[in-house]
Order: C-alpha cells, then sequence, then structure tokens
C-alpha cells in the first residue's frame, strides 16, 4: 500500500474519538495529514501482530495538533520507521500521547525532509524496543520544546547514548525540559535537561519514582 489508510487534506477539520486497527504489514501511512490547522484527539491507533505501519502518523503541515492519541505497536511484522512522521511542521503541538512497543528504525518522532519549528511535546509517554534507541530525530535548526514527558528505551548504554537518542550531532534547537529516560529492563531512570544536541542526565531519580511502567511484553 503506498497511500494512507486515512487521508485529511482539508483545513480545519477535527478528527475524534476512534480506534484504529492497521491490519496491513508495511502500510506507509496509517493516517495522512496535509491540512493546516487540523486537530486529531482521542485516538487508539493499533498493529495487527504482524502488521506494522511504516509510518503511522504522518503530517506535513502547520498548526496540526495531536492529542491524547495512543499508538500501540510491536515487532512482529516489517519493521517500523516511525510513529509521527514529520515535515515541515510549523506551530504543532503533541500532547498526552502515548506509545508503547513499537520498533522505531529512523526515530519515535522523525522530522524528515523539511524542517519542523516552534513544535512542543508535551506530558507524553514513549517507548522504543529496537536496539538502535532512537526517540527523536530532527534536522539541523528544528526548534521546540520537549517537556514533561517520560521515555522507555530497551537498551542499557543510555547514558552515553543519550544524544544519540535525541538525535543529536548537529546544530538542533529542541529544549528538553522534565525528561525522563528509563530502561525497560529496569534499569536507573534520569531525569534530562539542555538541547537534543547536548542532554545532559542530572541524576538518578528516587527508586520510588523509576518503576511505574510495566512492560507491555511481559
Amino acid at each position: 500500500l503506498t497511500t494512507a489508510l486515512i487521508s485529511i487534506t482539508g483545513a480545519g477539520v477535527l478528527f475524534a474519538n476512534m480506534r484504529i486497527a492497521n491490519s496491513i504489514d508495511a502500510c506507509v501511512y496509517v493516517v495522512s495529514v496535509t491540512g493546516n490547522g487540523c486537530v486529531l484527539r482521542d485516538l487508539e491507533i493499533i498493529d495487527g501482530a504482524a502488521a506494522n505501519a511504516e509510518n503511522v502518523i504522518h503530517c506535513t503541515t502547520d498548526r496540526c495538533v495531536l492529542d491524547n492519541i495512543r499508538i500501540i505497536s510491536n515487532t512482529g511484522g516489517t519493521q517500523g520507521d516511525s510513529a509521527f512522521h514529520l515535515a515541515g511542521c510549523d506551530d504543532m503541538v503533541i500532547r498526552n500521547c502515548h506509545v508503547f512497543g513499537g520498533d522505531w528504525a529512523d526515530g519515535l518522532i522523525q522530522n524528515e525532509t523539511t524542517t519542523c519549528t516552534n513544535i512542543l511535546i508535551d506530558h507524553c509517554s514513549f517507548q522504543t524496543v529496537a536496539t538502535e534507541n532512537i526517540l527523536t530525530a530532527w534536522l539541523a535548526n528544528a526548534t521546540g520544546i520537549i517537556r514533561d514527558t517520560t521515555c522507555f528505551i530497551s537498551g542499557a548504554g543510555q547514558v552515553t547514548e543519550l544524544s544519540t537518542m535525541f538525535g543529536g550531532n548537529v546544530a538542533r534547537k529542541i529544549i528538553l525540559d522534565n525528561v525522563r529516560v528509563a530502561r525497560v529492563d529496569g534499569g536507573p531512570t534520569f531525569n534530562l535537561t539542555g538541547s537534543s544536541a547536548s542532554p545532559t542526565a542530572v541524576g538518578t531519580l528516587p527508586s520510588s519514582e523509576q518503576h511505574w511502567y510495566v512492560d507491555s511484553a511481559n
């Protein structure tokens, strides 16, 4: 399938209160948004047992809001590329979104082709079970804030891999504010500060705050 299962092309569309089950392995996009000022709210998107979408939500527009979206993926089908695939999205908000169980080769949130600016990612929880540990991947000079968000990774080397996980090594301008990184195998949880190019772990959180999440695979 080379087109989206659901395509939203008009401006100012509200798409809400839907449960979407993807049964097509390597589906390019489950939902594609190409109209400015759209709102996607209160959605649940689930991949089949052997049917991983390449990109779950694809957006190329400005002022789009993704609110309270739950994406449940797995590793049973073709490896996915991204949960949120963004190209040239300005003034975008991703809030209260939760992504579980995916194998995201290019970044759970991937900014590709055209730089995104003024992105706000707020109160989300993200999980990747891939060894790549790529949580977000930004083009140079992308701008925005990731705040009050918890990220779960599968690997043990998150302290040395923080820059890789957040798409570092170029002049990106994504600010991290109260971003926590935890290992799903029970490793330490770190609170991060700084920018996506050079995030800093500011210490291990108390054990009482570390392990509230239960890996869906167990």
